[in-house]
């Protein structure tokens, strides 16, 4: 899968940076950009993403659940209403942010460049621009819903906060990156979440649920549970160990704004303290967050009848 194979390229895609060649200097830059950058990054992808999932939520609300009501033996409650049209916009997201950021990691992979400090693609700004817009309109869904859990709302709120202000530092990309692929996980969530709701639908079958227990379990083990692991494990190797640098264009101490020469003796632009900040933050936050929730789905496994609302939407 090429770098650009997700959607074709749009006018926002001046934003994007290819990775950086090994040896190829860099400059700083948020001191090259424009002033209006900012509002670039505002009103572009992540404006496109907001408006497409309240678009989708329309059409759903508007289409799929009269029809549901219509074919329900018992209506559906206001609150499960709101989520039924939420869930056309949520896979949309989870697929467009999935494969756009496995489409970016693994050209990372390939050519070296996915833990280097300068790492970014046209792919990953567009994961990352679609689950902000997303988490802004799914924030608003979780207003109006009104008993969202703590977990959700902290996962939104840090989740858009990451993923709009590395598009405008576009450094470090990888450590957010890596964690997007998770996205994944939603798609078997929200048919778990249809199987319990629509009573009528063929998902409702015991023995339909019982699968789908097993393929959240397994996702979640596999795609969502271990990269919070993966990425403490590197800044743990990284600290003990200076020859094995976190970011691989950075030979001296990992995460350190200070550090100026790369591997290859060209100067780099000094690391931002708010990405610095960004990386050991939001991957603490989101290893408890991916770990307590996939606490809760093996639980779930076993104990069927547990509650499902802290992760309904996860």
């Amino acid at each position: 899968m090429s770098q650009h194979s997700c959607a074709p390229p749009t006018e926002d895609a001046s934003l994007a940076v290819r990775p950086a060649r090994p040896g190829k200097p860099v400059g700083d830059v948020r001191a090259k950009a424009p002033a209006s950058t900012l509002g670039r990054v505002v009103g572009s992808r992540i404006t496109h993403a907001f408006v497409a999932s309240a678009l989708l939520h329309i059409i759903a609300q508007r289409l799929a659940v009269p029809w549901v009501q219509a074919r329900a033996a018992k209506a559906l409650s206001p609150g499960d209403a709101l989520y039924l049209a939420q869930k056309l916009p949520s896979t949309v997201n989870a697929l467009v942010v999935g494969l756009c950021s496995s489409a970016a990691i693994a050209s990372g992979l390939r050519d070296g460049t996915l833990f280097s400090s300068t790492f970014y693609s046209d792919n990953l700004d567009r994961a990352f621009a679609n689950q902000a817009g997303f988490m802004l309109y799914d924030m608003c869904v979780m207003a109006l819903h009104g008993r969202e859990s703590a977990s959700v709302w902290i996962h939104h709120v840090f989740g858009f906060l990451g993923t709009f202000l590395i598009r405008i530092y576009k450094q470090g990309a990888g450590v957010p990156g890596v964690f997007a692929p998770s996205e994944l996980t939603v798609l078997v969530s929200n048919l778990l979440w249809a199987a319990r709701k629509l009573p009528d639908s063929s998902l409702a079958a015991a023995s339909v649920q019982a699968r789908l227990l097993r393929l959240r379990a397994l996702v979640f083990l596999l795609i969502r549970f271990p990269v919070g692991p993966y990425v403490i494990a590197r800044f743990g190797r990284s600290l003990l160990d200076p020859k094995a640098p976190f970011f691989t264009d950075r030979p001296t101490r990992p995460l350190h704004s200070g550090a100026k020469e790369s591997q290859q003796d060209e100067i780099l632009a000094p690391l931002s303290s708010v990405v610095v900040f960004g990386c050991f933050f939001n991957t603490a936050v989101f290893t408890l967050l991916n770990t307590s929730w996939t606490i809760q789905v093996l639980q779930s496994l076993i104990r069927t009848s547990r509650s499902e609302k802290p992760i309904h939407h996860i």
